[in-house]
């Protein structure tokens, strides 16, 4: 996640990874009025000597440059954030089929991450 705010004219960034995998909060910074995003699902899980694919990523971002899935996400100061970070599922060498990986989700539904299968 990265964001930028105007304080004294002069333009900061400011990036905050989460992990490991888990639910975090984050309080909306002063001066803070939009946020890029990037997320990453977990990993799905093998089966049988096979491997397991890797989670979906979503990039929510103000530059128009390259590829994303949604413009920033647009924020308040001082609301809390919930965030998600997917887990990767745990491979199988039974007859039991593997879960998908956990999906990975900042503020609602509508910014997530699929995880993989």
């Amino acid at each position: 996640m990265r964001r930028s705010m105007m304080g004294r004219k002069k333009l900061q960034l400011f990036t905050k990874r989460f992990y490991p995998a888990g639910n975090y909060t984050w309080i909306v910074p002063k001066g803070c009025r939009e946020v890029d995003v990037f997320l990453v699902g977990g990993g799905g899980a093998g089966h049988n000597g096979s491997g397991g694919g890797g989670g979906y990523t979503k990039t929510f971002k103000k530059d128009t440059s390259g590829w994303r899935d949604g413009d920033a996400i647009p924020v308040t100061p001082g609301h809390t954030i919930p965030i998600i970070v997917g887990r990767g599922s745990i491979g199988s060498i039974n007859s039991t089929l593997p879960n998908n990986g956990g999906y990975s989700q900042f503020l609602n539904s509508n910014y997530r991450a699929y995880g993989g299968s």
